[in-house]
């Protein structure tokens, strides 16, 4: 008789996320949120490396030499991807990606048998045609919401003082504030805003969008009638506004409609493993 071949073993996860000098329980950036709640919705077991900025580029860096076929830069989140047998990418070396929305694909594409993260529904990714509008509608919000760009986005800009705040002095702090990190003379321009009423009321203003797709399906997601990629983008935001400064998250989302305390209930109901990773709020 022919063996039957062993399935391939499943592949281990550890997602690198940012940390604060103090309370590293506490996720710093909202990137990591993104894979930290696909990997919750997947029901997939992983663990977690809080790591600064500095470890990100240095620590991660030495697992993942660009030789080995690692990322030739490293950011947050960092998923490496590792199999039973010890390996999982090029060689002895595990594999490592590094953007969100690559990570949340190759989860999806990894395992459709688990829950999907843009069909909007609890079931797997069988549904191919609900999979591919739901992954559109992911990466629009993804862009838009999600994103940190001044030109068209307001998060950082908003949050920076308080990012900058919870940083101790020292190499990871003066990365953090470093025309690497923000371009030629970035830092002199966030810190050049006589105050940040605009920029909480411009926040508060891109939420109506958000409030009135829920208001017109109470009980439901961004994503659907469960939630998926898209909440998560959101949620992201959030959770760095809230871990960051609990008051200037209430102003900003919760104070502005129940649609969006809901939301963020129904999140936090959904996924009960990140309240330990959430300040608490006013």
């Amino acid at each position: 008789m022919t063996a039957t071949p062993s399935p391939a073993p499943a592949p281990s996860y550890t997602l690198y996320e940012l940390r604060f000098d103090h309370d590293p329980e506490f996720f710093a950036g909202p990137n990591g949120w993104k894979v930290h709640l696909s990997l919750l919705h997947k029901q997939l077991p992983y663990k977690v490396e809080m790591v600064n900025y500095i470890e990100l580029r240095s620590t991660v860096r030495d697992r993942h030499p660009v030789a080995a076929g690692g990322p030739p830069r490293i950011t947050s989140p960092a998923l490496e991807i590792s199999s039973a047998g010890g390996g999982g990418g090029d060689g002895d070396h595990p594999s490592l990606l590094c953007d969100s929305f690559r990570i949340a694909e190759y989860l999806e594409a990894s395992h459709p048998d688990r829950p999907s993260l843009f069909s909007g529904t609890s079931s797997s990714s069988s549904d191919a045609a609900a999979v591919r509008i739901g992954k559109a509608y992911a990466r629009l919000v993804d862009l838009g919401l999600g994103n940190s760009d001044p030109q068209w986005g307001v998060w950082f800009d908003l949050i920076f003082p308080d990012l900058q705040a919870r940083l101790d002095a020292g190499a990871n702090r003066d990365y953090f504030v470093s025309d690497a990190r923000l371009g030629p003379g970035g830092y002199a321009a966030l810190m050049a805003r006589p105050g940040r009423e605009d920029l909480v009321a411009r926040a508060r203003a891109s939420l109506a969008p958000v409030r009135t797709a829920l208001a017109e399906r109470p009980g439901e997601f961004l994503q659907g009638a469960a939630p998926g990629f898209a909440d998560f983008v959101l949620f992201g935001r959030y959770a760095m506004v809230r871990n960051s400064n609990p008051a200037l998250a209430k102003l900003v989302f919760e104070d502005v409609g129940e649609e969006i305390r809901a939301w963020v209930n129904g999140i936090v109901e959904r996924y009960p493993q990140i309240q330990k990773h959430l300040r608490p709020m006013p």
